[in-house]
């Protein structure tokens, strides 16, 4: 009969567990913390913007190689800040038509935009409005993959 009685102990510290863990997930600390970061990551996204925008001003202006891969490494940190916080932003994960991600294609058209934009700056020819054109196309995608 002991031994009944042990399990049933058992049990309920089972259910008491369950239930704590159950009022943590729907304490309001949890949102506050969730709060917290995504207004903390969408501060971080938008200095970023502003850099890249900036970078992108200096890259038509001078179109040297330097200023490519500064505005270049700036895009690229942008995308792996979102990417590793896409969990912040997103609330849920939307797929495409073929069942891919639609962040994924947001970075696959950025990478794109990306090499294009390198082969403009590196044709000396290039008239500074494409290259201009170019860059508020990268922008664009940018502010959609985190807004």
């Amino acid at each position: 009969m002991r031994v009944n009685r042990i399990s049933t102990y058992r049990t309920d510290k089972k259910k008491e567990s369950l239930k704590v863990k159950h009022n943590l997930e729907n304490s309001d600390f949890k949102k506050d913390l969730q709060t917290s970061l995504k207004e903390e990551l969408r501060k971080k996204l938008s200095h970023l913007l502003k850099d890249i925008e900036t970078q992108g001003e200096n890259l038509i202006n001078r179109r040297t190689l330097e200023d490519l891969e500064k505005y270049k490494s700036l895009v690229k940190n942008f995308l792996n800040t979102v990417v590793k916080n896409i969990y912040l932003l997103k609330e849920k994960v939307e797929f495409g038509p073929k069942g891919k991600q639609n962040v994924l294609v947001l970075v696959e058209n950025i990478d794109k935009s990306l090499e294009e934009l390198i082969k403009l700056v590196l044709n000396k020819e290039t008239n500074k409005l494409k290259i201009l054109e170019k860059l508020g196309e990268i922008k664009g995608l940018l502010i959609d993959l985190y807004s």
